[in-house]
C-alpha cells in the first residue's frame, strides 16, 4: 500500500487528462478513491472514451480552468461515497454542472446525502441523473466501466 488511505493501492498507473475541444466526460470523486477512478478512467479511455479529471490536484481551490471544464462536459460521473459526499471540493464541481447535463452516479452502496446536497441535486432535477449501484463490485474497475459506457453519451467516444 502506497498511499495508505487508498482502498485501492494496486492501481498506480497515471491517466492523462483529456485537454481537447472534442466532447468529453467529468469525473469527479474524493480522493481517498484516486487510484480506484484513475484507473477507472484510464480504461475508459483505452476505449476511446475522452476523459477530464482533476489530475490529482485534490485541493478545494482548483483552478478556474476545472470549473470550465464541468461547465463544458458532456457528461459528469461522480464517484458517490462517504468520502465525497463530505469533500467541499466535490460540492463546488456539482454546483458547476449545466443544465441536461447527464448525470452518473457511481455508487458502492446506498449513500446518505446531507440536506445541502440533497439541495443541489434537488435545484438541479433537471438534471439526467443515472445510477450505476455497484454493491459488491465496487473495487472492480473493469466493472464499473462495463456497466459505464452504455450510460456515456455517443459523442464522448473517439
Amino acid at each position: 500500500m502506497s498511499t495508505g488511505t487508498s482502498p485501492h493501492p494496486r492501481f498506480h498507473r497515471p491517466v492523462e487528462s483529456y485537454n481537447g475541444n472534442e466532447p468529453y466526460v467529468y469525473l469527479a470523486y474524493s480522493h481517498a478513491y484516486r487510484s480506484y477512478v484513475r484507473e477507472v478512467a484510464r480504461l475508459l479511455s483505452e476505449k476511446g472514451v475522452r476523459v477530464f479529471t482533476d489530475g490529482g490536484e485534490g485541493t478545494i481551490n482548483m483552478p478556474e480552468q476545472f470549473y470550465e471544464r464541468i461547465k463544458n462536459c458532456s457528461a459528469f460521473i461522480l464517484d458517490l461515497n462517504h468520502r465525497s459526499v463530505d469533500s467541499q471540493r466535490v460540492r463546488k464541481e456539482i454546483r458547476c454542472i449545466t443544465k441536461n447535463t447527464p448525470v452518473i452516479l457511481l455508487e458502492g452502496k446506498k449513500t446518505s446525502l446531507d440536506p445541502e446536497l440533497s439541495h443541489l441535486f434537488v435545484r438541479a432535477q433537471h438534471l439526467k441523473i443515472k445510477p450505476i449501484l455497484l454493491k459488491n463490485k465496487r473495487h472492480l474497475p473493469e466493472y464499473t466501466v462495463k456497466k459505464l459506457l452504455p450510460l456515456l453519451p455517443k459523442e464522448v467516444k473517439g
